[in-house]
């Protein structure tokens, strides 16, 4: 299983716009891990249980932003936002539409991650950078994430069976730093 292709299929699942980017996005996820996956979902209740979790209209449960956990007044396009451009500038790196959505948004940082990953097969350097961006922002965040929107998934199928799967793999790639084979 290849560790990039897990960042960029949670990435998709996680950008979805509509109930029928959830729904192939979550048929993607199912089939690329090999897993059974239900065939009688609403996919409007889960669209709404998505929205609601990390969109809006009202303030999301679990918003897919470093800022909302990390910033100590939560602010979002505050510090954490401003470290992780800097962090990206270092790289070499800008986004399209550069502070439209925060660059510590969940979105950008599964591109970060995938970006990294594959650079360190060519550049080893980039496997140190990978391994502290996880160590020292992204793991600080996510994993409460995760926690805020599986309480809130209420009878969701289809957003808490990727909410765990992205928890498993958090999991995964924390075990492999911390034994030293990330």
């Amino acid at each position: 299983m290849d560790n990039n292709d897990i960042i960029l299929k949670s990435r998709d699942f996680f950008g979805s716009t509509t109930s029928e980017d959830l729904e192939q996005s979550y048929y993607d996820i199912c089939e690329f891990y090999k897993i059974p996956c239900e065939k009688e979902i609403n996919w409007e209740e889960e669209e709404f249980v998505f929205n609601r979790l990390f969109v809006g209209p009202a303030a999301p449960l679990a918003p897919m932003v470093a800022s909302a956990y990390l910033d100590p007044e939560a602010r979002i396009h505050g510090v954490t936002t401003t470290d992780v451009r800097t962090f990206y500038y270092e790289l070499g790196l800008t986004l399209e539409n550069e502070g439209k959505e925060p660059e510590d948004s969940l979105l950008h940082e599964l591109s970060i991650c995938s970006y990294l990953s594959q650079t360190a097969k060519i550049k080893p350097e980039c496997r140190d950078i990978y391994n502290k961006f996880l160590k020292f922002h992204f793991f600080l965040w996510v994993p409460e994430f995760i926690s805020r929107a599986l309480n809130n998934a209420g009878d969701s199928v289809a957003v808490s069976k990727v909410l765990n799967l992205f928890s498993d793999w958090i999991i995964r790639e924390t075990n492999k730093l911390l034994e030293g084979v990330l």
